[in-house]
């Protein structure tokens, strides 16, 4: 049987304010209406990262949503990290796949998206398949 140390480990990235954390909410919710998250709350900006854990079709998952708060930035190089320091190299694999977010209508956010991408994906040598590119529009 599998166990969540085996389900992929997805990370959501992108800057500030460009609706991450809304994404997060509405994959990570549970399909019954009791769970459904409230998209029209508050904005309340996410202090360093969020693992949130869920299932589709029998399969686990990991979703770490991400700060994209430059104070962060520091810790930035952890998220790409396995997750178990005492598990072997294999076990303790990288991220399994990248989700880009930002603001489509905030000009900055649109330049600097290339930005993002070069230093989560590329950079790490995470194929671009194993990517996914989100321009959000509020």
């Amino acid at each position: 049987m599998k166990t969540i140390a085996d389900a992929p480990k997805i990370i959501l990235i992108g800057p500030q304010k460009c609706g991450k954390t809304t994404i997060a909410n509405f994959v990570c919710c549970n399909n019954d209406d009791s769970s459904k998250p409230d998209l029209s709350a508050k904005y309340v900006a996410t202090a360093g990262c969020r693992i949130l854990e869920f299932e589709v079709q029998g399969v686990m998952s990991e979703l770490w949503d991400c700060s994209g708060d430059h104070c962060y930035e520091s810790c930035w190089s952890a998220f790409l990290q396995g997750k178990n320091k005492n598990d072997t190299e294999e076990q303790n694999r990288k991220v399994d796949g990248v989700i880009l977010v930002y603001d489509s209508n905030d000009p900055n956010q649109s330049d600097e998206i290339e930005l993002w991408h070069q230093h989560f994906v590329k950079d790490n040598g995470i194929s671009d398949y194993r990517c996914l590119i989100i321009a959000n529009s509020f």
